[in-house]
């Protein structure tokens, strides 16, 4: 017991003497502190950087693009649907038995239907190609919310009126300048990205427009409709081919009463896996051939999944190179004191301290060091984020249509895993240094002239 109190007593004299000497020490180590700071700051943006671009991707597959939390296809759909639509697609049978299940779960806020279609679209002056999808207009501007219940740059966003589909389209803003459509889209965005509830009015050489078809049993339909709006749908060659209708029109287009898939928004996402779980188990006891996904691993969900995981390989190497600098600069610093402090050493070996605990004072100085500039970067990486925030900058990335605005959003925990790795690099590099300099001659450090 003796011993252990006298060990406790010496790490208490050793923690002591470690805040003073940086309180003493801290001009020598100003060149490290401002490092470790600009470092650590950096890191922090980084992070929050992406954790805004998470919030933004995750909000624009989840409501903006009403793909909802979890997406419902026929099994085989995931890798086959584009070879052929029709075998993957869900036939009225299973869909009333999969309403019956969705709207009987608690945990279901709303479900969107999907139909998938592509064809020609053409009007008195142009043709082009086009994919399109056909979804339920009122749970669809449920699923969107009130940030997405404007979801169009120009027009008006498609409603049902008096319980009926409007015989209308919304073309992609891409789309829409290759037919012969004008628009100003300067203005229409909220410092958030969502779209200003205005009617912005946009000039057409012909507002009609025939889609033609080919349905279910290889005869090709063709009608006309008018155009309503145009919308943006994030991803620039999707978007030069889009088109946009109401569930019913399109199903009567196709001649069909099939649907692509189901996007189900939870009233609770952060538990999708157990629910989805629960309802896959639910639907195969229903015999229904379906499959359940979360969005993030639908295919439709691949750049934004691609996107996220490069940046967070960037942010990796960035703390990498970070740590890097940290450890030099530290060495520097700590190579430089300790020459400067040799006949300390000596003296403090003198009185009775023992190699391990000059090292260990070393080592305390050192995480101190690093703990002091990891939270001096954290309060300036706070204050830099608010302020680039608050800039109203944007930028536009090389796939996308529309510039995205720059938020920073800088949290409280995640730069932690920085603050440990930085600390940690500060307080080993000061341990070994230090080791290397308890282990000298007694007489000899005390000798020893700067």
């Amino acid at each position: 017991m003796a011993n252990q109190n006298s060990r406790l007593i010496r790490i208490r004299t050793i923690v002591k003497l470690s805040i003073k000497n940086v309180k003493t020490n801290w001009r020598h180590s100003l060149a490290t502190l401002l490092a470790i700071v600009m470092g650590f700051t950096a890191v922090s943006l980084f992070d929050g950087f992406i954790e805004n671009m998470k919030l933004l991707i995750e909000d624009g597959s989840i409501h903006r693009g009403m793909m909802g939390h979890v997406v419902i296809e026929r099994k085989g759909a995931k890798q086959k649907i584009l070879e052929d639509l029709w075998r993957y697609s869900i036939d009225e049978r299973v869909q009333e038995k999969l309403t019956a299940l969705l709207k009987a779960d608690a945990r279901v806020e709303t479900f969107v239907r999907f139909l998938i279609l592509n064809g020609m679209v053409a009007n008195s002056n142009t043709q082009a190609l086009f994919v399109g999808i056909g979804f339920d207009l009122e749970s669809g501007a449920q699923m969107r919310g009130p940030k997405w219940q404007w979801n169009v740059v120009a027009g008006k966003p498609l409603r049902q009126v008096d319980g009926k589909d409007p015989g209308v389209v919304a073309l992609g803003w891409g789309l829409a300048s290759k037919m012969g459509c004008q628009f100003d889209l300067k203005g229409a965005l909220n410092s958030d990205g969502s779209y200003k509830p205005v009617d912005r009015k946009f000039e057409c050489r012909s507002r009609t427009v025939q889609l033609s078809v080919s349905t279910e049993h290889s005869q090709i339909n063709a009608a006309s409709f008018e155009v309503q709006s145009l919308v943006d749908m994030q991803l620039r060659d999707f978007n030069d081919r889009f088109v946009m209708l109401p569930l019913s029109t399109s199903q009567t287009l196709l001649d069909t009463k099939r649907i692509s898939r189901v996007g189900v928004l939870l009233k609770d996402g952060k538990d999708q896996l157990s629910i989805i779980a629960d309802l896959s188990k639910k639907a195969d006891e229903l015999g229904l051939d379906l499959e359940f996904l979360p969005w993030i691993e639908h295919p439709a969900s691949a750049t934004s999944r691609g996107s996220l995981e490069l940046l967070t390989v960037f942010r990796n190497l960035f703390l990498c190179v970070v740590a890097l600098i940290a450890a030099m600069s530290v060495a520097n610093s700590m190579m430089k004191s300790i020459n400067e402090r040799t006949r300390e050493i000596g003296t403090l070996r003198s009185l009775g301290f023992y190699r391990s605990d000059i090292s260990l004072l070393f080592a305390i100085e050192g995480f101190f060091l690093g703990l002091f500039s990891c939270l001096v970067g954290w309060v300036f990486a706070v204050a830099v984020g608010v302020l680039l925030s608050r800039l109203g900058l944007t930028f536009k990335g090389g796939v996308l249509s529309s510039p995205i605005p720059v938020q920073v959003n800088v949290p409280l925990f995640t730069p932690l895993m920085s603050l440990l790795v930085l600390t940690s690099i500060t307080a080993v590099t000061s341990y070994l240094l230090a080791r290397r300099a308890a282990n000298s001659n007694v007489s000899d450090m005390l000798r020893h002239v700067a």
